[in-house]
């Protein structure tokens, strides 16, 4: 029982380190997808490039932080955000709502005035007590200062509620901002000598493991401790699942349809998919986190007919590892994110097509070896037969049907001729086991 929670512990903290490190990638690939104008200066955009290498500098470092000071850097992040939000709150309030000249109407029709009936202000001072709450909590004020600090949240409010005139309010509330600014500035400033540390420490653990071990060995431990395939499928299918939403929404907003319906028309659904197909791999980081999806999805393919068929070969668990690089290599080669969308199209659907011949090729691999050991140990077992015989006939269909379906929709050129051949030869060679296997059941 112990163990098991155990393990239930260390899958729970792997995800929470995955989550933290995933907005990271987000920010990343915005830079690299940041356009540029063509028409600035030299000096525009020699800033512009300094700002995109800081920025990437500094997400790199906390890319590959520790998961301990990646939390404590969230918590100061999440804590100038409640600032931030409890400034810009209480100046809109005080600069674009009247309190009392707003009614509110009874059951009846009759029109109340809000300091006899249910008061707006009441609402905004929960709110601020929440925002300073959170912020003395996630900065670690101590339990004196930190009620200042809370009043200092709620005094723009109270402004309000005693009538001050306009000019007062909106005094009160810019240096109430002024004071939350500062203290936060403060906190970031002493606290940017423990990330310093931090990134310090960090540099020197890496510099060490260079010396020591070389590249190689400190990309493979980097990569292993920040769970970069899983940060990057939680990039790709987080990125995919929120440009779907804003698709299907677009969609429902041009043809004027109740966004509250959650159906889909058929020719939307095309539409959105289309799209999808091509923005899932418009930049390097998208095209790595596809490779990572392949990744994952081979794996368990591979692992399903490992255990379908009865095969005990570790060596041929490599499948996820196989797809993945197989389909960046491809990716690469044609130059698929840099190209327009109807050319990606194309490009990303013949890769698709070699890397689904090549899975073919792979799993022939896998059956090959049970096939032989099943013909010289004669075994007639129609239950240990079966489902190698399955796998095969599949592998015998699925090529045919693959060229079948290339021949009527692209014209002739040589990738297609290659694709062919490749589905041709794993055909024959499924054929030859077939017949093998059906003999030896017949005997």
């Amino acid at each position: 029982m112990e163990t098991s929670q155990g393990h239930l512990v260390d899958h729970a903290r792997a995800m929470f380190d995955v989550i933290l490190r995933a907005p990271c990638i987000f920010f990343i690939d915005a830079i690299f997808n940041s356009s540029h104008d063509p028409e600035a200066g030299w000096v525009d955009t020699a800033v512009q490039t300094v700002l995109k290498l800081l920025g990437l500098l500094v997400l790199s470092v906390i890319l590959v932080l520790s998961q301990r000071a990646l939390f404590q850097f969230y918590l100061l992040f999440c804590a100038v955000l409640l600032a931030s939000a409890s400034v810009l709150v209480n100046y809109c309030s005080t600069v674009q709502i009247d309190f009392y000249s707003i009614h509110y109407f009874t059951a009846f029709g009759d029109a109340l005035p809000i300091r006899n009936g249910l008061s707006l202000w009441l609402a905004l001072a929960f709110l601020q007590l929440l925002f300073g709450i959170g912020y003395v909590t996630l900065v670690h004020i101590q339990s004196t200062f930190a009620g200042i600090i809370i009043l200092d949240f709620l005094f723009p409010v109270v402004s309000s509620v005693f009538e001050l005139p306009v000019d007062t309010r909106l005094f009160v509330a810019i240096m109430s901002g002024m004071i939350v600014t500062l203290h936060a500035t403060v906190c970031l400033t002493f606290k940017l000598k423990w990330f310093y540390y931090s990134a310090r420490y960090m540099y020197l653990l890496v510099m060490h493991m260079y010396r020591l071990y070389g590249l190689q060995i400190l990309l493979e431990e980097t990569w292993k401790r920040i769970c970069f395939p899983d940060v990057m499928r939680v990039f790709w299918l987080t990125r995919l699942m929120v440009q779907a939403g804003v698709l299907i929404f677009v969609a429902k907003v041009a043809k004027e349809e109740d966004i509250h319906n959650y159906t889909v028309s058929w020719d939307d659904f095309w539409k959105v998919l289309y799209s999808l197909i091509i923005s899932v791999c418009d930049s390097t980081l998208t095209v790595l986190g596809m490779s990572a999806v392949i990744s994952s999805v081979a794996h368990y393919l591979g692992l399903g007919i490992l255990a379908f068929i009865g095969s005990t070969e570790d060596e041929d668990k490599r499948l996820g590892f196989v797809a993945p690089v197989l389909f960046f290599i491809l990716a690469l080669q044609t130059g698929l994110s840099g190209l327009i969308p109807e050319e990606r199209l194309v490009h990303l659907s013949r890769n698709m097509c070699l890397l689904f011949t090549a899975i073919l090729h792979f799993i022939h691999g896998m059956t090959d070896p049970v096939l032989m050991s099943l013909s010289a140990s004669h075994v007639s077992s129609f239950h240990q037969h079966f489902p190698v015989l399955i796998v095969s006939v599949c592998l015998f269909v699925f090529p045919i049907l693959l060229s079948y379906v290339l021949w009527h929709h692209y014209e002739l050129n040589t990738w297609l001729f290659v694709v062919t051949a490749f589905c041709i030869e794993l055909s024959h060679h499924q054929t030859t086991k077939i017949q093998q296997q059906k003999s030896l059941a017949d005997h």
